[in-house]
């Protein structure tokens, strides 16, 4: 892949070869640098434009299914508690809601202080 780096290298390049040719030469055709040199840099400057469009184009669509995935969890859950407990998933969904639901209403009212993460001292 072609990074920002790669640009600037050939930028300075094309600059660096300019500067020679326009401080070496003394006709306005010298002072011209190579054509086809040219022509392939921007060539290759808009394959790689194309190619990172295309990609940030797949990387937001993987963005756009992982957040759908997310939202959708509850219906794979719901499959994957059947496959777990087969015909006692749904008690089992509803005493893990419950037990959830007592706790989070435990924290709510009692506000519990967190136990403290502290590396224990080891004496030698």
């Amino acid at each position: 892949e072609y990074g920002k780096q790669w640009y600037q290298r050939r930028v300075r390049g094309a600059c660096s070869r300019l500067s020679q040719v326009t401080e070496t030469s003394t006709s306005v055709e010298e002072e011209i640098p190579d054509r086809e040199e040219l022509a392939k840099f921007f060539r290759e400057s808009s394959e790689h434009r194309s190619r990172m469009r295309e990609e940030r184009r797949k990387q937001s669509v993987r963005a756009l299914d992982r957040r759908n995935y997310e939202t959708n969890d509850h219906v794979d859950r719901a499959g994957r508690m059947r496959k777990l407990y087969g015909e006692w998933y749904e008690e089992v969904a509803s005493l893990e809601a419950m037990l959830s639901l007592k706790y989070e209403t435990y924290c709510d009212e009692n506000q519990p202080v967190l136990w403290p993460v502290l590396p224990f001292k080891t004496f030698k």
